[in-house]
């Protein structure tokens, strides 16, 4: 099927509003979910909107905290270090467990964690300026061509999701591409706009803010709301990506408790409000719970070191 914003839920359902606390009496106090971020971002936005469900589900309070700082890495660890008992939680994009661990000397890897559940799933779309000369990949692909190194692409910085499109898009088409690593993403956004790079990778929603275009989308086929935009796949470059948040616990949570924390994060997003809510932040939800959303997980984490070992930011 076309990817299309909508709700994709996997896993056990809970049924409507009433706590699903049938195991284990979890929980019997209030739970912590900490953004690894400052607040006023998209993740801290998710969990706001969940909160008031997830309370309602569980019966019991949940406060949200932000723990910043070092490319959402601070906030991790304190998760990574806390008791394995459900009562505190991660919600993050998947950065700070899947490639950070690979890039910097931190006191975790994604082995420290168990994941509960991922709620969206938000593609990627290589982007160029409107008034940009490339009005297809394969122009720009063929411009890379005659100036290894020149032609190139901004990011919020090395080890990022959008760097690792970026070199995964380079790999893919055989070009040398060039890596200009900004302070966030709208920088890189304003960078593309003013003419410093050519393109960037950034999620689609970039393509509502911004006077940009399209040239490719990081999604296995074509989206309803873009169909003009090609997918890498067809493009010959597979390599499928997503902006995506989930729930984590310390590893070593019982799963019992683990169950309860998943039942609840599906129930949420059954919610008409909390929909409405995601779709107005041009967040696509997409539920998965168990054992395939920690293979997704492993998965992307092997992804990612091969790609910064094939860049050069690892040793083999």
């Amino acid at each position: 099927m076309p990817y299309s914003k909508c709700a994709l839920v996997l896993g056990a359902v809970a049924v409507g509003s009433a706590p699903v606390v049938a195991q284990a009496d979890f929980p019997e106090r209030r739970v912590e979910i900490v953004v690894p971020w400052t607040a006023g971002g998209s993740s801290t936005a998710h969990v706001q909107l969940m909160t008031q469900k997830l309370e309602e589900l569980l019966g019991a309070n949940v406060v949200v905290r932000n723990i910043a700082g070092a490319a959402g890495t601070i906030g991790t660890a304190e998760v990574a270090n806390a008791e394995p008992d459900g009562y505190t939680l991660l919600a993050t994009p998947a950065g700070p467990t899947t490639i950070q661990p690979h890039l910097r000397d931190i006191p975790y890897t994604l082995d420290d964690f168990d994941v509960v559940c991922a709620y969206t799933q938000n593609p990627f779309t290589f982007m160029v300026a409107e008034a940009s000369e490339y009005q297809t990949m394969d122009e720009f692909v063929a411009a890379a061509k005659e100036a290894p190194g020149e032609l190139g692409y901004a990011t919020a910085g090395v080890g990022t999701l959008p760097h690792i499109i970026g070199l995964a898009v380079g790999r893919g088409f055989g070009v040398d591409l060039l890596h200009l690593p900004t302070s966030g993403g709208a920088d890189a956004m304003r960078a593309v706009l003013g003419g410093q790079i050519a393109a960037a990778p950034e999620t689609v929603s970039h393509l509502e803010r911004y006077d940009v275009r399209g040239l490719a989308v990081t999604t296995a086929e074509r989206m309803d709301e873009y169909p003009e935009i090609p997918t890498l796949r067809e493009l010959g470059v597979d390599a499928l990506f997503s902006h995506w948040h989930a729930l984590y616990v310390p590893a070593g949570t019982p799963a019992e408790v683990q169950q309860v924390l998943a039942d609840a994060c599906t129930g949420v997003f059954e919610d008409e409000e909390v929909v409405a809510g995601m779709e107005a932040m041009n967040s696509f939800i997409n539920v998965r719970t168990g054992e395939p959303v920690q293979a997704f997980a492993d998965e992307q984490s092997a992804f990612n070191r091969t790609l910064l070992v094939e860049a050069g930011l690892l040793p083999e």
